[in-house]
């Protein structure tokens, strides 16, 4: 009896030390193969310390929402291609330096959340993504946008700040459906003319974050204003420029004659008055 009592200690033992050895890998592998078995339309993987997803994943034919944040992921399986179904994909805080092309295919993307990785540029094939409502590439390293993300027309929240961006491409007034803009913490020092098209602005629901960044045009005392200042100053800033070089030019008359007076009113002080003819 003692014998067999020995035998089960030491197999709860074996077991015990086998789960401890168990990689982040594996533990997502199980992961998958249960929400796999459950029919599950979501699973959340993240803080596991992967450096690789099992391609597994792309039998979640039922998935929704993916959250993939806080790992080591520099690249996904191709098999990701097969969540078709797929609305919320988060991947922030990983090593991702490209955007993953795999992305471009999930077309039924809702929410797409690249926070606080490496990327330095991001695929023209993003304009596959026309039913995006956000997309989040905060805390990047970002130097451009290109073009086609003018084709995400459903896009209600853009967040780019904290990047390398001196632009903004002027096909940005495209997205007609767009209420939050942050393009907080770049390089920018001109906002494109365009942007002034975008209508929900005007709105005190919607907004657009600047601060920090060397900005020119719009000057800072209007961006103070908020919003709708700054879509009025885009929309009129041939006149603003113009009622600021009136003011300096009246301001400069204004010092000129006051300096005109001044002198006159010296030399008065100082003239000497004429003797008067003795008799």
């Amino acid at each position: 009896m003692r014998f067999f009592f020995i035998i089960f200690i030491l197999l709860l033992a074996s077991g015990f030390v086998s789960a401890q050895e168990q990689s982040p890998y594996d533990i997502a592998l199980e992961r998958i193969r249960e929400a796999e078995q459950s029919g599950a339309n979501r699973i959340n993987l993240e803080a596991f310390g992967l450096t690789e997803l099992p391609p597994e994943i792309g039998n979640l034919l039922n998935l929704e929402i993916l959250l993939l944040s806080d790992n080591e992921l520099s690249s996904l399986p191709p098999e990701i291609e097969n969540l078709t179904n797929l609305r919320t994909f988060f991947l922030s805080s990983n090593e991702f330096v490209s955007f993953p092309a795999e992305i471009t295919n999930l077309t039924n993307l809702r929410d797409l959340n690249l926070d606080y990785n490496e990327l330095q540029n991001i695929s023209p094939e993003i304009s596959n993504l026309t039913n995006l409502s956000t997309l989040s590439l905060a805390h990047n390293q970002l130097m451009v946008l290109p073009p086609e993300i003018g084709f995400l027309t459903t896009l209600q929240g853009l967040n780019v700040g904290n990047n390398n961006l001196s632009s903004i491409p002027s096909e940005i007034s495209n997205l007609s459906n767009l209420c939050y803009l942050r393009i907080e913490g770049n390089q920018l020092r001109y906002l494109p003319y365009e942007l002034r098209e975008l209508t929900n602005f005007q709105t005190n629901l919607c907004f657009i974050r600047l601060q920090d960044n060397p900005l020119i045009s719009p000057p800072p005392e209007i961006i103070a204003q908020g919003t709708p200042a700054i879509l009025d100053y885009l929309e009129n800033q041939a006149w603003w420029h113009l009622q600021r070089l009136l003011i300096s030019i009246a301001g400069g008359i204004g010092l000129l004659a006051t300096l005109i007076l001044g002198l006159r009113y010296r030399q008065r002080r100082h003239r000497k008055p004429k003797q008067k003819r003795s008799n």
